[in-house]
């Protein structure tokens, strides 16, 4: 169990207020943007994050390994100045919400390994994480759960070691169209091939 991180100064991306200028020169230039001033990136925002991690790992038998990892994440934010915020009373608000849903509270994640005859390799992966936003006017990312597989063979290719590997993530479903009709995640196939010199 770990962690007690503190971001003093994360950098935010925020429309500066109308009164500021929008370029290093202090010229004025809002009536060319559309909506009436320009966007920055300012070291705003004071965040200090807490939850534990664990993980148990399993090997039954000699060919079998199990892993499980568990992790809870709590994001408190705030703001070390509010007089750069472009509209504060309506947007404070919705800049701290999207600073603690940033990562998701919950997620956890098992495997399972086998050794099989002929030195073929299978693994099965389980993915789960609970929901997050990524853009404080943007869709919340929903819970989201995966399986992955592999399957590999081990084998000599002249006087170097070889792998060759099928792969198969997102086995279970696509996330394509689950967040707010952004395109985040096919189902994937691919072959590997590896080579130890």
């Amino acid at each position: 169990m770990t962690c007690l991180p503190r971001l003093t100064h994360r950098i935010l991306p925020l429309s500066l207020p109308p009164s500021s200028p929008d370029d290093a020169e202090g010229l004025n230039v809002r009536s060319t943007l559309p909506f009436g001033r320009a966007d920055g990136a300012i070291n705003l925002e004071r965040v200090v994050i807490t939850g534990y991690e664990y993980q148990i790992r399993w090997q039954p038998f000699e060919n079998t390994r199990l892993l499980y990892n568990r992790a809870l994440i709590c994001i408190d934010a705030d703001l070390t100045d509010i007089s750069v915020v472009a509209d504060a009373a309506n947007n404070i608000g919705k800049i701290s919400q999207q600073g603690r849903e940033s990562a998701p509270v919950h997620s956890q994640s098992a495997m399972l390994m086998q050794k099989l005859p002929y030195d073929i390799q299978a693994s099965v992966m389980y993915f789960r994480n609970s929901t997050m936003r990524w853009r404080r006017n943007g869709p919340p990312l929903e819970a989201s759960e995966r399986f992955d597989w592999r399957l590999a063979k081990s084998f000599n290719l002249g006087s170097s070691r070889a792998e060759l590997a099928y792969t198969v993530q997102m086995n279970n479903e696509s996330l394509e169209g689950r967040f707010g009709g952004l395109r985040y995640a096919d189902k994937l196939h691919w072959m590997s091939l590896r080579l130890d010199f």
